[in-house]
């Protein structure tokens, strides 16, 4: 052994000793005031937890009314809904590498929402992969998303999803050019 492994060794055995003191010298886990032993195979321990939030728990008024549901603006809640969706119905990291665009979005006056929703592909493999066969996968995301917006709103959702080739420049990077 080389003389320089012989002081890497001989400090790394130093510092495990050191460790190991350390270690049979604690008691306790440091910096936790209350540990809770939870099984979720045997259903024990959760009901401690649940007593001491609540007795932690300091009442107060509610920050929201009662009839808000998030502080989320709609059209945010549909794109998620809408990529969400995408994941379940998509294979590996196809979901990943689509951007997704509201392109209109309105409120009829009987509380309808009508959408219109982007699906910008990067390939037009990836296109055919999202449209599937004659675009019964597109047509079913968009059903299944239709229904889990409807679930949201509590509303008559109408939803018509277009899936386009990926723009080689976006609206703004066209606005930056043309003011320059």
């Amino acid at each position: 052994m080389t003389p320089e492994k012989r002081r890497t060794h001989e400090s790394l055995k130093i510092q495990e000793r050191m460790l190991g003191k350390k270690i049979t010298q604690s008691i306790g886990w440091e910096n936790f005031k209350d540990v809770f032993m939870v099984s979720a195979i045997h259903n024990l321990g959760s009901s401690d937890i649940e007593d001491y939030l609540l007795q932690k728990s300091k009442p107060s008024p509610w920050i929201f009314p009662k009839d808000v549901l998030t502080d989320k603006e709609d059209h945010k809640l549909v794109l998620h809904m809408i990529e969400s969706t995408l994941y379940d119905f998509l294979p590996n990291e196809v979901p990943y590498n689509l951007k997704v665009e509201m392109e209109y979005y309105e409120v009829s006056r009987e509380g309808n929402i009508h959408i219109v929703v982007l699906v910008h592909c990067n390939t037009p493999r990836i296109e055919k992969l999202v449209m599937g066969k004659r675009g019964s996968r597109i047509r079913n995301i968009a059903m299944k998303s239709e229904q889990h917006l409807r679930n949201l709103f509590l509303t008559d959702v109408f939803l018509k999803m277009v899936v386009t080739d990926k723009p080689k420049y976006s609206a703004q990077h066209m606005a930056d050019t043309l003011s320059q």
